[in-house]
């Protein structure tokens, strides 16, 4: 049988102090046993590769998985009808109620930053709607964010008229009522052409992204720069985390 010399033994005697000492559980004996604890429920959700964590999302429990064909069955849950806050959505949007958490701090960010360059907020939003049970485009064995009603597909906003104490900061063309268009409005302050009307359309539209990226609103966005997105974003708050724009 092997013998430990006494310098090992007493290396082995400081080592399990230290240990003790900065609040760690030694290491378990040769041949012991020891039950596993029990998981405790995760409240937080941590994302891969980055250093912070953020709040579980409701419907991230449900399986966006779907069989590539054949009829779409999506989940049943509950779904309220939308009309808007601060912004109104028309004759409204149906989507689950953590959703509509999230379209309420867009709201509020469109109003800030429509005040910032428009000098007012938006009256209304633009959309291609928000529930849609299908499925992911080039993507059948995916279920969309659509059909969770977790996602919306923005178009453009309308604007009322501006105050008259604001008008001598606009070009007259915003004074009235006029409407602010991904399709349009994204790329015109690029283009040479366009006036400073559209010019500052397209500031609207950047601005406004930036800071729904820069606080998180969404974890999904889609602009301009996909290819299937020319004419409009797409906001949802999926599992997966991707902005293209």
């Amino acid at each position: 049988m092997l013998q430990r010399s006494p310098r090992v033994r007493c290396l082995r005697i400081v080592s399990l102090i230290a240990l003790v000492a900065a609040g760690c559980e030694p290491w378990p004996l040769r041949g012991s046993r020891r039950e596993a604890p029990e998981a405790a429920p995760a409240p937080e959700r941590a994302w891969p590769g980055r250093g912070w964590r953020e709040p579980a999302y409701p419907l991230d429990t449900h399986s966006r998985s779907v069989p590539e064909e054949g009829p779409l069955e999506c989940p049943d849950i509950e779904l309220v009808r939308y009309r808007g806050g601060e912004i109104s959505y028309g004759r409204g949007v149906r989507v689950a109620p953590p959703f509509q958490e999230k379209l309420e701090r867009f709201e509020r960010i469109a109003a800030e930053v429509g005040e910032e360059i428009m000098r007012r907020p938006p009256e209304s939003v633009r959309h291609f709607g928000a529930f849609n049970c299908r499925r992911v485009r080039g993507r059948p064995y995916r279920m969309s964010e659509h059909g969770l009603g977790n996602g919306i597909d923005v178009s453009g906003f309308r604007f009322g008229p501006a105050p008259r104490e604001a008008r001598e900061d606009l070009p007259r063309r915003l004074w009235w009522r006029t409407t602010v268009s991904v399709l349009d409005h994204w790329d015109a302050a690029e283009d040479e052409t366009k006036d400073e009307s559209d010019v500052l359309k397209s500031r609207f539209l950047r601005e406004l992204t930036r800071r729904l990226a820069e606080e998180d609103v969404f974890r999904g966005m889609l602009g301009p720069a996909h290819p299937r997105h020319r004419n409009h974003f797409h906001f949802d708050h999926g599992p997966r985390r991707y902005r293209i724009l």
